[in-house]
């Protein structure tokens, strides 16, 4: 697959599914900034074939190589995340945190974190697993939150809430996201998921409903 038919792929995804961390990444201007938090490998490869005229900066607690040289790749310590996140200097038009809070040993102290680092107008886009999931059945590929061994915190979208000042817009808060569209396009491969007892990427968490979804702009 060429490069220009995966950047087509990812607009297009974004159109049809507007509630997306890929619909925020190509909606930051040329030059803008985007800090992301728990980035991994994909989000590293993704982000540059979506929106090259940016500066990015991905944290995980591993290195992800990147011969970009407007993206920059930071290790942080994962028993003190925020830290690596409160070193920056630099503000930011949209943050990430897709999957990662879950993660860390101190979520509530790392969203402080991005908070803070977001300039006037920017987005934060945070994905994380619904708090209903810890009551789904088991699949490979993970539906139910306690099947990750790497899931430390379950995520309470409202203690999130409470983080929120005045300075700050909530866009979407959603404990369980999804919709119609998903709900019944993934009706027959929902059958297909639940004879193989295997999750099937990109359409299972969203016929279930696996991810909360909280997007926040800064004043």
């Amino acid at each position: 697959m060429k490069i220009t038919d995966i950047n087509f792929y990812y607009v297009l995804k974004s159109f049809l599914f507007p509630i997306s961390k890929e619909r925020f990444i190509i909606n930051v201007p040329k030059g803008g900034r985007i800090l992301d938090v728990g980035c991994g490998n994909n989000s590293v490869k993704i982000t540059s074939l979506i929106n090259k005229y940016i500066f990015y900066t991905g944290i995980d607690i591993i290195n992800h190589q990147s011969d970009d040289p407007n993206f920059e790749i930071l290790v942080g310590d994962k028993n003190n995340f925020s830290n690596a996140i409160n070193n920056l200097n630099s503000k930011y038009d949209l943050i990430v945190s897709s999957h990662n809070l879950e993660h860390c040993y101190d979520p509530y102290g790392v969203f402080l974190s991005m908070l803070d680092k977001l300039q006037s107008n920017g987005i934060m886009y945070v994905a994380t697993p619904s708090y209903l999931s810890i009551n789904y059945p088991t699949r490979d590929g993970v539906l139910n939150f306690s099947q990750d061994p790497t899931h430390i915190n379950l995520i309470s979208l409202n203690n999130l809430k409470r983080l929120i000042t005045s300075d700050y817009e909530i866009i979407l808060f959603n404990k369980r996201y999804r919709n119609f569209f998903y709900i019944v396009f993934g009706i027959p491969f929902e059958f297909i998921s639940l004879a193989l007892k295997k999750v099937i990427p990109g359409i299972t968490w969203k016929f279930w409903g696996f991810e909360a979804i909280f997007i926040i702009r800064k004043n």
